[in-house]
């Protein structure tokens, strides 16, 4: 069995009203061997960083300029992901 282990970075924790701000996932076999590699930033959408959140993950608004929509970023997931599971 093939395993997707991911990470989220985002602009807070409540999901009704923040938003995603990088996604990082890694494509394993069943020891955990690395067999893919995927990562994006998201664009902002209307949210903004807080100084917290810049110094907990180091991303700021230059970094997320030129980034793909959170619906491109996730559509790219998806096509990563494949009918591998998930792990989180």
């Amino acid at each position: 069995m093939n395993y997707i282990v991911f990470d989220l970075e985002t602009t807070g924790l409540d999901p009704n009203t923040e938003q995603i701000t990088e996604i990082g996932a890694i494509k394993t076999d069943e020891n955990f061997n690395e067999l893919g590699r995927f990562h994006s930033y998201v664009a902002l959408d209307g949210h903004i960083l807080t100084p917290f959140i810049k110094q907990f993950t180091g991303i700021t608004e230059k970094t997320l300029e030129n980034a793909p929509s959170e619906f491109e970023a996730l559509t790219k997931l998806h096509d990563f992901i494949d009918e591998y599971s998930i792990i989180v």
